[in-house]
């Protein structure tokens, strides 16, 4: 997925936000990554950038860090901590292979590493639903169905608020 094609449904998603207020329908903008254990959904909002990895070695390991951070990346000159969302999510980790990465903002920018970026989705809140079994987590407890799978609903906000990114 290109990055000009994620610029423009940001921009479009943010024209949508401020020009339509009368509508009894309300819409959710997410981009939908592969996290290679399922589909994980980032409201646009939190999107800072989609980037994608030459060499896994552009990450840098760094000594004596918790697990759940992978390293770092240079993004233009900016270093951001690439996060391990699976360890977060209570997943084991099979990250070597990632190839995307996604900036997420809020307050501080992370880095989250996904397998492939699956597109770009505009979705009615009333098809959005509460996670019902054991996969409720403290990071996501809501989900929608994208072409016959479910796909979880990052909760940006409480994983900002987490020991993890605080």
């Amino acid at each position: 997925m290109e990055k000009g094609r994620i610029d423009t449904f940001i921009q479009q998603a943010r024209d949508r936000k401020t020009s339509d207020t009368t509508s009894m329908t309300i819409i959710k903008d997410f981009l939908i990554c592969d996290s290679g254990k399922g589909l994980i959904a980032i409201q646009i909002e939190y999107l800072n950038e989609v980037i994608e990895l030459k060499d896994r070695k552009e990450v840098v390991p760094l000594p004596f860090i918790p697990e759940y951070i992978s390293g770092i990346i240079d993004v233009r000159g900016e270093i951001i901590p690439v996060i391990s969302l699976l360890s977060i999510i209570g997943e084991k980790s099979g990250e070597e292979d990632y190839i995307k990465g996604v900036v997420i903002e809020n307050n501080i920018k992370v880095c989250f590493l996904f397998f492939d970026i699956i597109g770009l989705l505009s979705i009615d809140i009333k098809k959005i639903k509460s996670v019902k079994d054991v996969r409720k987590n403290l990071y996501y407890n809501e989900e929608f169905e994208y072409e016959g799978e479910n796909v979880i609903i990052l909760d940006i906000p409480a994983l900002f608020e987490s020991d993890y990114l605080s």
